[in-house]
C-alpha cells in the first residue's frame, strides 16, 4: 500500500470518528483497516511501516487535536469547525498535523496530497 492510500485510509478513519465522536485510541483500533478504495475494491493489506506511518498521524492528531482544529479556525474566514464538511475536516487535520509536526515530509507533498483527496473525496468545490 502506498502512502496515497495510507492517507486515504486516515481520511475514512478521522471521518468514522468525527461521525462517532470519539477520536480514543480504543475508536481507532476498533475500525477496521480495510476500506474500499476508489474502485470499490477492497484496500491492499497494510504493511507494518505504513501501520506505523498511520498510528503516528492518528496518534498526532489525538494528542493535537485542539491545535489543529485552532489552526483550522483561524485560517477559515467566515466558517466554523461545525460549518466545514466532515471529510474535508478529516483531510485538514491530517495534513496540518504533517505540516505541523512531520518535518520528514516535503510541504509540497503534504499539501497535493490534500488538495488530491479533497478532489477524491469531498464536494465538488472542496479543494
Amino acid at each position: 500500500m502506498s502512502r496515497t492510500q495510507t492517507r486515504q485510509v486516515l481520511i475514512g478513519l478521522l471521518y468514522a470518528a468525527d461521525i462517532n465522536g470519539d477520536f480514543s485510541e480504543n475508536f481507532f483500533l476498533s475500525q477496521s483497516a480495510s476500506f474500499p478504495t476508489e474502485s470499490g475494491e477492497e484496500a491492499k493489506v497494510i504493511s507494518e511501516d505504513d501501520r506505523d506511518f498511520l498510528w503516528d498521524i492518528l496518534r498526532g492528531i489525538m494528542d493535537n487535536k485542539s491545535v489543529l482544529d485552532n489552526y483550522i479556525s483561524e485560517g477559515s474566514e467566515g466558517w466554523t469547525i461545525d460549518r466545514i464538511g466532515r471529510v474535508e475536516l478529516a483531510v485538514l487535520r491530517g495534513a496540518i498535523y504533517e505540516l505541523l509536526f512531520r518535518k520528514d515530509i516535503p510541504i509540497e507533498v503534504v499539501v497535493n496530497e490534500a488538495v488530491e483527496n479533497s478532489k477524491r473525496f469531498g464536494k465538488e468545490d472542496s479543494y
